[in-house]
């Protein structure tokens, strides 16, 4: 039967919109998305979709409670499962609950396209059958043991290692002959430099994907690498986690939009201008003194984000997302801790009860707060660029941080190399509260934004 419609399930919206593509380009078209459990459930029942790909790791529950509702709904519903299932069983559980087809992330494009055409290809004899489809991994290391310690890590995040090489010109024959899906490259090996290889796989592929993993931490050899079109550049020891969150990057770069030491220096001042208008606005409203704690700007290929707002518990947060008009790529995101937020809108609303303002109170008062304090720097900018920057309004998120980040790059721009992260971080001492502004930024319109050219 061909599949027409889809429901994509997966409480990323970047994973969800890649996947979205990757449907149109197969016929089908996606009528419905869900982010938890029973958004899903109930989009199942209200559009009944040919197709559906369901993420596991998801809030208010497990993908597998959705897979397993569905069936029971549907016995010939069509489930391909999209997540990291390597662990704890989960891949024979999906695989009992009539999952059609497993996916390993990070998807890939052509993983997700041989799915579907086995699945509509397949005889009925083999439909009970589920596609399983893993990420196909190379590895190239001059050192036996590293290179076994890496094989173990993508065999835990889905990965199938289909080859390893321990120099260069083995390595860029292996790539040639195995156009695996992934290749982590060493830097120092003999015949040569793991630059080398990557300039080769590069040059066979321009989008492929490639993690550096070396000892060599030197800031120029970072940045070179990152400009040959490395995906990532881990230091060894390398770690699982560090290893994940590189792999979690998901899409190829494209060739690396860099901003100059004077444009850093020019966006920093934009913001330190518009921190002066926020700690006046936020003194005014706590009638206490704020002062700005620190100023920060990273290119979104970096692994240090994930820990710009590290004083913040990530699962007490509240997160205000305001994004910019279409024609300037820009998410505004203000973050504070839960108990922050309440003691913030106390001040505000002058609530002097023992039990403070309720979650409703607190909520508005937050997206009050994230308004002044975005629009404030927002204005620097528009003033900066000659032009009207205007803003949608605030809406609540509440994310472990470090997500909250990622998704946020991946919704402004799908090539994590081309967004520039810039943090204000605001503390009160005398109320033990910090907050923070953080803004996602594409850097083509940046450069625009700080030449003045915007909008002319």
């Amino acid at each position: 039967m061909a599949m027409k419609t889809a429901l994509v399930v997966d409480n990323s919206r970047f994973v969800r919109i890649y996947i979205k593509e990757i449907l149109r380009e197969n016929g089908i078209e996606m009528i419905a998305e869900a982010e938890d459990v029973q958004e899903a459930i109930q989009a199942y029942r209200a559009h009944k979709p040919d197709l559906v790909t369901l993420d596991i790791i998801m809030p208010g529950g497990s993908g597998l409670k959705v897979l397993e509702e569905i069936r029971a709904q549907n016995a010939d519903a069509q489930v391909v499962i999209v997540s990291d299932i390597a662990r704890d069983g989960t891949y024979q559980k999906a695989i009992d609950l009539g999952a059609a087809a497993i996916l390993c992330k990070p998807l890939t494009s052509d993983g997700l396209k041989g799915a579907l055409a086995r699945m509509t290809s397949a005889p009925a004899a083999q439909a009970s059958q589920p596609v399983v489809s893993k990420p196909r991994a190379l590895v190239i290391d001059d050192s036996a043991v590293m290179r076994s310690i890496i094989r173990g890590m993508l065999e835990e995040h889905g990965f199938e290692v289909i080859g390893e090489a321990c120099d260069v010109q083995e390595g860029i024959g292996a790539y040639a002959s195995l156009q695996p899906d992934l290749t982590t490259v060493d830097l120092v090996m003999p015949g040569g430099s793991g630059m080398d290889v990557l300039k080769a796989i590069r040059a066979k592929n321009r989008n492929a994907r490639v993690i550096m993993v070396t000892s060599v931490n030197q800031v120029k050899v970072k940045e070179e690498l990152l400009s040959l079109g490395a995906q990532s550049v881990l230091h060894k020891p390398v770690t699982v986690d560090v290893l994940k969150a590189a792999l979690q990057l998901g899409i190829p770069q494209a060739d690396l939009v860099r901003i100059t030491a004077q444009e850093a220096e020019t966006l920093k001042e934009i913001l330190e201008s518009g921190a002066k208008r926020c700690v006046d606005a936020l003194g005014i409203m706590c009638n206490t003194p704020w002062v700005l704690s620190g100023i920060e700007l990273f290119q979104g290929s970096d692994e240090k984000p994930k820990l710009l707002i590290s004083s913040t518990d990530p699962w007490e947060s509240v997160s205000i997302q305001m994004t910019v008009a279409t024609d300037v790529p820009m998410i505004c995101l203000f973050v504070v801790s839960r108990p922050a937020a309440k003691r913030m809108a106390a001040l505000m609303t002058r609530d002097k009860s023992s039990e403070g303002p309720s979650k409703e109170v607190v909520d508005l008062a937050t997206l009050e707060w994230a308004n002044i304090m975005i629009t404030n720097i927002l204005n620097v900018f528009a003033d900066t660029a000659g032009s009207a920057i205007l803003s949608s309004p605030p809406s609540l998120m509440q994310s472990p941080i470090p997500n909250l980040i990622m998704d946020a790059s991946h919704q402004i721009c799908e090539l994590p190399g081309r967004v520039v992260l810039a943090q204000n971080k605001f503390s009160c001492a005398g109320l033990g509260i910090d907050c923070a502004t953080l803004f996602v930024l594409h850097a083509d319109c940046l450069k625009k934004l700080i030449g003045g050219g915007h909008g002319r």
